[in-house]
């Protein structure tokens, strides 16, 4: 469990997070969503502790993040891809940095081969499409076996129909690897498909204008629902009164 008590990170005289609060389950996905600017990937740079200088406290356990060993799992929009490694060996990178260890191979030809990447193991990150590199960082992750997934706008350079596919292939794994995971988007249908609560921020200094909880996670097509629509609605109309407002 992640919890972040007041959460204030400054660069400077800049703030760009405002006392953020939250609690995030064992099995739950908080998907955020924020204006450009208000410090969306600041959030995910604090909880992976690439950030270390911060007011507040984030706790995973309740213990507090920097004296954790908590496994953290990131996954970020340049993929962060080894181009001297291929496929196999960009996905086992994670765990083997952490542990000093040879990766679980059951788990990781699983991970593998679920990901779709069977057939790819031995090729490079310079011949991979987007889709293709992004599945990698998602196997990377998974192969880790996080306590904790953070994702920042990890789709956002993908078209449409890869986007949509390469989000079912991450909830069907997600679903059977369940983790406290933070998902960074800037998508509204996005946010609906991941979330299962959907935080939103407000312009910078970034802080939660509202926490909704989303009826429609875990359904299989949440598209195809009437709800889908209405709640997307909801949510805009929200953002556009809430970000218009903001100082």
């Amino acid at each position: 469990m992640i919890k972040i008590e007041s959460l204030t990170v400054k660069y400077g005289s800049f703030t760009a997070l405002s006392n953020i609060n939250l609690e995030i389950g064992d099995d739950e996905i908080y998907a955020v969503l924020g204006p450009s600017g208000c410090g969306k990937t600041t959030l995910i740079y604090a909880l992976s502790m690439i950030i270390k200088e911060f007011e507040g406290r984030v706790l995973i356990n309740d213990k507090p993040i920097k004296n954790s060993d908590v496994r953290i799992g990131t996954v970020l929009q340049n993929y962060g891809l080894l181009p001297w490694k291929n496929v196999y060996e960009n996905a086992l990178l994670g765990i083997e940095i952490k542990d000093k260890e040879k990766a679980d191979k059951l788990y990781s030809e699983y991970i593998i081969k679920e990901l779709g990447l069977e057939d790819l193991k031995y090729k490079y990150p310079n011949s991979l499409s987007g889709g293709q590199m992004q599945r990698v960082a998602l196997a990377r992750s998974f192969i880790l076996k996080p306590q904790i997934l953070l994702m920042d706008e990890p789709f956002s350079a993908l078209d449409a129909i890869t986007r949509e596919k390469m989000q079912e292939l991450f909830l069907n794994i997600w679903m059977n690897n369940k983790v406290s995971t933070v998902f960074v988007t800037h998508s509204i249908e996005e946010a609906i498909c991941i979330g299962k609560k959907i935080v939103i921020l407000s312009k910078s200094p970034g802080r939660i204008l509202k926490i909704i909880n989303n009826p429609l996670f875990g359904l299989k097509e949440p598209r195809l629902s009437s709800d889908f629509y209405n709640l997307s609605l909801e949510i805009r109309k929200f953002i556009k009164e809430g970000w218009s407002i903001e100082k």
